[in-house]
């Protein structure tokens, strides 16, 4: 603004010539000196002062403080049904709505490929199978029967062909005795007939069972018919194949003495060649049918069995490793629950791109997934809690659960857990708080539904309401006298009393101590207008008024 505008200004400005006359400035002292006196006049003689406030009863009454949210509805277990094969779906078993049960059967896979595999996989365990055992076979050398080693002189270094004699099987546990009767007289024995057996070596006697009677008859040298009886006869131990007895059936001994057999004798063969490597038993020691006594060995040897061993083991994971695969093919429901959702069905197919689109699909995306199975017996849902209030929840406080779309019904919830790890936006934090409801009846996945947590019940204690506690923990109590507190702007009557708080809510706040339920306190309605409307400016924060 260069100077000829500033004064061009001035003079725009200029005073109108009325109020630079002589008798103006008078007027104006005069109405000057009439404001003073009447200010004094207001401060010295004071007008009785109208109060704006009301009367309230303190009652016994329920504070409830919670902490309110909003949330949408989850199943609490919720699985994906999605194929790990491909392949034409032959069977399902799938209804929307349907109740199923863990492993229930849900959709069945064409399998022909798979099971072709299975079958050569078995082949191949069969064959790799007969490999080690042969070579197996070849390098150990085991009992033929059960019994003692007799005529074993084998040590370890001993180089041995295959075919040669290793040792021989003695069972000498049990003998048996052929003996000669009468046809005549053996028509009153019978198989497991007790008989006495004199060992004629020592006399002694021992007891013995028929165990097999001969069904022809032999004219002996004497010209009488004979029949031969055979008896089993337990070894006490000191009975030998060169020892000989008389055996006694209902009185009536044999016709001669008879030799003494071994029930089990057998002999060892090497079924294959090498050196002797290892030796497991001795001499006069006691084996079982198919027990390895000894191991031929060698470097060649040792490797050639290896590589037989491993290849077995090969074949046999391949086998199995079908054999799961087979598994993938027939599709199961992973817990007991409802389908809540079914894309796939008999007849179509399923490639490797579906397959793909499947498995990058998130729990809340599985619009291509084959089914989803629910567990709608519990839901849960979760809730933003600001910083100021996150450490009032705790996990395991009971949640009111209501639903507009149920026209409020109310649910019971409780607080499952509190995620630590905030979320900031526009300078304020927020924590997730998931609640589960275990009673869910109605409640169906993505419906909205709004939560009270419980922070303090107090039940039947005195309250009144917040605007009656003033600054200081004042409350002012109705007397009976003209009592005027030293507080002018309370009005008389009044009494100034100090109270014990407890636990407040949006409304009420609990009196411990100080006032008794009945008594009349003073609410000023500046107060509760002030407080309205700092709620009201509170809830239309970031908005436009209706002036505007």
């Amino acid at each position: 603004m260069n100077n000829k505008e500033k004064l061009e200004t001035k003079k725009k400005f200029k005073l109108p010539k009325i109020f630079k006359s002589k008798k103006a400035k008078i007027i104006l002292v005069i109405i000057t000196i009439i404001l003073v006196f009447n200010i004094l006049g207001k401060i010295l003689n004071p007008e009785e002062k109208e109060f704006n406030y009301e009367e309230v009863t303190a009652i016994k009454g329920d504070i409830n403080v919670v902490v309110t949210g909003s949330g949408t509805i989850s199943p609490d277990n919720q699985y994906d049904i999605t194929a790990l094969v491909q392949g034409e779906i032959l069977e399902d078993y799938v209804e929307e709505g349907m109740l199923v049960k863990k492993d229930q059967l849900l959709y069945v896979i064409d399998s022909e490929d798979v099971n072709n595999s299975i079958s050569r996989a078995q082949l191949n365990v069969k064959n790799a199978e007969l490999t080690y055992n042969t070579m197996l076979n070849s390098v150990q050398i085991v009992a033929s029967s059960n019994g003692v080693l007799t005529d074993m002189n084998l040590k370890v270094g001993d180089m041995i062909g295959q075919g040669s004699i290793v040792a021989n099987v003695l069972d000498n546990s049990n003998v048996r005795i052929v003996a000669e009767f009468s046809s005549q007289d053996v028509k009153d024995m019978y198989i497991g007939q007790t008989a006495m057996v004199t060992v004629e070596k020592g006399f002694y006697q021992t007891t013995g069972n028929i165990s097999k009677i001969s069904s022809s008859n032999i004219i002996s040298n004497e010209g009488y018919a004979t029949s031969y009886v055979e008896v089993i006869v337990a070894n006490p131990g000191g009975i030998t194949d060169s020892d000989s007895g008389i055996v006694r059936i209902n009185n009536i001994n044999s016709n001669s003495s008879s030799k003494f057999e071994y029930m089990n004798k057998s002999v060892i063969y090497s079924t294959g060649s090498g050196y002797i490597k290892e030796i497991y038993k001795l001499k006069g020691d006691y084996v079982k049918k198919g027990e390895v006594i000894a191991r031929i060995g060698g470097d060649a040897i040792d490797t050639q069995l290896e590589q037989t061993k491993i290849a077995l083991e090969d074949s046999r994971i391949n086998l199995k490793n079908a054999q799961d695969q087979l598994d993938n093919y027939k599709i199961k429901s992973p817990i007991d629950g409802k389908v809540i959702l079914k894309n796939k069905k008999k007849g179509d197919i399923l490639s490797s791109s579906s397959m793909s689109a499947m498995s990058s699909m998130s729990a809340t995306t599985s619009s291509s997934a084959m089914a989803i199975v629910a567990n709608m017996n519990v839901i849960n849902f979760t809730i933003e809690v600001d910083e100021l209030e996150i450490s009032r929840i705790q996990k395991g406080q009971n949640v009111i659960v209501t639903c507009d779309a149920l026209n409020g019904k109310e649910y019971k919830g409780y607080v499952e857990n509190i995620n630590i790890v905030g979320k900031s936006q526009n300078g304020v934090t927020n924590y997730d708080v998931k609640i589960i409801v275990n009673d869910p009846e109605g409640l169906l996945p993505g419906m909205n539904v709004d939560a009270e947590v419980q922070i303090v019940s107090k039940p039947n204690v005195i309250t009144v309401p917040t605007s009656a506690v003033r600054k200081g923990n004042i409350v002012y109590v109705k007397t009976d006298t003209n009592y005027q507190d030293e507080d002018t702007n309370v009005p008389k009557g009044y009494k100034k009393v100090i109270v014990e708080i407890g636990e407040n809510d949006s409304d009420n706040v609990e009196i411990i101590s100080g006032i008794n339920e009945g008594d009349i306190v003073l609410v000023d309605k500046l107060v509760q207008k002030n407080l309205f409307e700092m709620m009201g400016g509170m809830n239309g924060m970031g908005g436009t008024t209706p002036e505007e």
